[in-house]
């Protein structure tokens, strides 16, 4: 063989030797009970590096010893190896102990693989407060995912308790580690002051971290506050570019979002039925809002024919994903008989639905009924109950028809309150509505329950006359 021959043959194995060489040197100390050499030759028979053979089975055996040799890393992947079935039965029942000894000597990731273990449910029976508890661990450990595992169980409650000021702190941590889900829940509560003080500018520089990090959860926060100017400038097109990427990636209330700037032609060419395909998108996503504006476009034929059974489905899609303004429009579908056929109890379970998830005019609809009797048992305290609701919710004409209640005392349960009455009827007048002023007028004029003053009375009257009251209009006309 020619020299040159010589040279290339032992470059070939050189390599080669020399891994070999370290593997075999790996397996020598590893007999002899370098228990952390075992691991180190079970990773590289996993890998099929350094010259070891990739062999899951082989890389089990050396696993296993070395966690019987108190090495705890080895037993984190050998009970990977379990949880997997590759290289070793697939057995939970042993994957669980070696995960919990893993966790227990201090690797971090054993303590977070059973945390979300425990947390999925799936491989074993849920456990939320064991999931907890090893969530508390890992993220001691300075593992970001389980910071926010555990910010999202304290920011949504349920075992835990409700605690967003911890869900906060947690989410702070975990985006301090790059783990874009902690920065894009933190931009959210930071830019709604939840269990944080408010701070526009910050939930936006918290957003476009999480966006770059790849949570679209980041880029859809960061379209909000460039389409409302709120913690960035306002620039339509490049809140619909976000909502575009958010939506891309599965993002649900951006493809909500971006359907109405379509459809409106805000921020980007309008094209309606773009607008239908970026809601249906949304709703198919379990977005109430944008299965409730599918349902208007059904209902009030905005791009699509007519369709009122279409619309009630859509309806039904958004009262039950919790948009409270689906539940409000399918009663209203049920009181007409329009798209389905006409149902007083449903329309009254729909319009209580509303009403509990914290719609005034769901409440002020349910109030009504009580009020008169209509499909439902007549019930004044009921009524003044859900009149109360939806006054406080800024639904003035309510005022006024609470109002009326305590002037009228109609029933045992709801006495009559004159003072009562006098503050409702001010607020509703406040509020615009005309025969609230009027009602008003007439008892400032005489002075009912109220300071007698005919000059304050006569600006009541033409409040109430410029707001379409007749009766007061002739009461101007007299003077």
């Amino acid at each position: 063989m020619s020299v040159l021959g010589v040279l290339v043959a032992a470059w070939l194995v050189g390599p080669q030797g020399g891994g070999a060489t370290e593997a075999a040197a790996l397996k020598k100390s590893c007999d002899k009970g370098a228990f952390a050499d075992c691991l180190r030759l079970g990773s590289m028979h996993m890998k099929g590096e350094g010259g070891a053979a990739r062999d899951a089975g082989k890389a089990a055996s050396l696993f296993k010893k070395a966690c019987e040799g108190q090495v705890v890393q080895a037993c984190l992947e050998l009970g990977r190896l379990h949880r997997s079935g590759e290289g070793a039965s697939r057995d939970i029942a042993k994957a669980l102990p070696l995960l919990d000894r893993a966790c227990t000597g201090g690797v971090g990731e054993g303590c977070q693989d059973l945390a979300f273990l425990y947390d999925a449910g799936k491989e074993a029976p849920r456990d939320l407060g064991r999931a907890s508890q090893y969530f508390q661990k890992a993220c001691d450990a300075n593992l970001a995912p389980s910071c926010a595992a555990l910010g999202v169980m304290y920011q949504e409650g349920g075992r835990l308790g409700k605690d967003p000021a911890k869900a906060a702190a947690l989410f702070q941590k975990a985006c301090d580690g790059g783990q874009a889900e902690g920065c894009g829940r933190l931009a959210a509560m930071t830019a709604a002051g939840e269990g944080v003080a408010k701070d526009p500018a910050k939930a936006a520089t918290l957003a476009a971290r999480a966006c770059e990090l790849g949570a679209v959860r980041g880029c859809f926060g960061l379209g909000q506050a460039h389409e409302t100017g709120q913690g960035a400038p306002k620039d339509l097109p490049k809140a619909a570019e976000l909502y575009g990427k958010a939506c891309e990636g599965g993002e649900a209330r951006a493809c909500h979002r971006l359907g109405l700037m379509t459809r409106d032609g805000v921020g980007v060419t309008k094209d309606v039925p773009r607008s239908l395909e970026l809601l249906k998108k949304s709703c198919d996503g379990q977005n109430g809002s944008g299965c409730f504006e599918l349902g208007v476009a059904y209902d009030a034929a905005r791009g699509v024919p007519r369709d009122l059974s279409v619309a009630a489905a859509r309806y039904r899609d958004a009262c039950t994903y919790k948009e409270s303004r689906g539940c409000v429009s399918l009663g209203t579908l049920y009181a007409g008989g329009r798209g389905v056929a006409r149902d007083g109890s449903r329309m009254i379970a729909l319009f209580a639905d509303a009403c509990t998830l914290g719609d005034p005019l769901g409440c002020s609809k349910l109030g009504f009924l009580y009020e008169k009797g209509e499909s439902v048992a007549r019930d004044l305290a009921k009524a003044k109950e859900l009149y109360t609701k939806s006054c406080d919710g800024r639904l003035f004409g309510d005022c006024y028809s609470l109002g009326k209640l305590l002037e009228r005392g109609d029933s045992a349960l709801v006495k009559r309150d004159d003072v009562g009455a006098v503050v409702l009827f001010k607020k509703a007048c406040e509020g615009g509505i005309a025969s609230a002023c009027y009602d008003l007028a007439l008892r400032t004029q005489i002075g009912n329950g109220v300071p007698k003053d005919i000059n304050q009375a006569a600006a009541l009257f033409r409040r109430a006359c410029d707001g379409g009251d007749t009766r007061a209009c002739d009461k101007v006309k007299r003077r």
